[in-house]
């Protein structure tokens, strides 16, 4: 039997009006993002439907935003296939998500209620902002160049860098996609070594973050989550969630806490965690949350499966309709 994944988007899925479609037919959605607005003590309404994009776009305000808005299209898409008695529509096999899209997971699994999981993002998104202002570092898309030939130019270059100065790879987010984060410096050697190399690394862009995502400059928030997690209410987790860290699923609360602390520093395996789920029998992928980054980067890791985006209550209604 072909097995169904729900996958949920990370940073940089944002938009401002993100949400304008859900909330102006669903009643009980506009109450639980009044209850965001109450729980963070700012007013996350209007942010994700007036924005300004800039502001929107800070780790700390993208974060809850983008946890808010996966929450209650899932939600929706619960409600909808018990209305319509297709049940069937809403259960999955594995749960993913890339990089902050993995609480959403989490969320969905049944593991956090939506009030922790807000919680959580929250803190995460005010400690990696918090690091990224202290530390400094960004990240760089890399045009062109296949990861294991990246990778070596990174393991030569790093022994030669500076003290101090950090670049890794990041997202490992489909062939021929690669992040690297770091140091502004070393990210200027990397780049510089990439082309020289010629491995058809053709440049690296910059890309609009406030830290080094998912590098060791990220080090210093993952105590302050840890205690965080750990001080959350957690259920069973119902639905294995596939980990950016190990690409592999996750049903027990205290590897899913260990994993998440360690997510801070370590690269996305985004290609990994595709693929398995692809060899362990998933023929189709569905993406919930905002825009279809994903969709995207599943087809060109398989371009074999289904794959579907549900960003709108037209979305919903036309998979919950498709019988699958």
């Amino acid at each position: 039997m072909s097995k169904r994944a729900f996958v949920f988007p990370g940073q940089g899925s944002q938009a401002v009006g993100m949400l304008n479609a859900l909330l102006a037919v669903d009643h009980t959605s506009r109450e639980r993002l009044e209850e965001a607005d109450t729980l963070l003590g700012f007013s996350l309404s209007r942010l994700i439907a007036e924005g300004p994009e800039e502001e929107l776009r800070r780790t700390d305000r993208a974060q809850p935003a983008l946890l808010v808005t996966s929450a209650l299209l899932f939600d929706m898409l619960k409600r909808r296939a018990e209305e319509t008695g297709q049940e069937e529509m809403v259960k999955a096999d594995y749960l993913a998500g890339h990089s902050l899209g993995e609480y959403s997971a989490y969320y969905a699994s049944g593991a956090l209620s939506y009030q922790s999981a807000l919680r959580l993002v929250a803190r995460r998104g005010a400690l990696m902002h918090a690091a990224g202002e202290k530390r400094g570092g960004g990240m760089r898309a890399v045009l062109g160049g296949e990861l294991p030939q990246i990778e070596g130019v990174l393991d030569r270059l790093s022994p030669t860098l500076p003290e101090g100065e950090v670049v890794v790879a990041a997202n490992l987010n489909a062939p021929g996609q690669v992040v690297l984060s770091g140091t502004e410096k070393a990210l200027d050697a990397a780049e510089a070594a990439l082309k020289a190399a010629n491995i058809g690394v053709r440049r690296l862009i910059p890309l609009k973050v406030s830290g080094a995502f998912h590098s060791p400059l990220m080090a210093e928030a993952q105590s302050p989550l840890e205690e965080a997690l750990k001080g959350e209410r957690w259920g069973l987790i119902g639905i294995p969630v596939v980990s950016n860290v190990t690409a592999r699923p996750v049903t027990h609360v205290e590897e899913a806490q260990h994993l998440l602390v360690k997510q801070l520093v370590a690269p996305v395996r985004w290609v990994d965690t595709i693929t398995n789920m692809v060899s362990w029998g998933v023929r189709t992928f569905i993406e919930i949350g905002p825009g279809s980054v994903l969709k995207g980067l599943i087809q060109k890791i398989a371009p074999d499966r289904e794959v579907r985006s549900l960003s709108t209550p037209e979305d919903i209604d036309a998979y919950v309709g498709s019988n699958g």
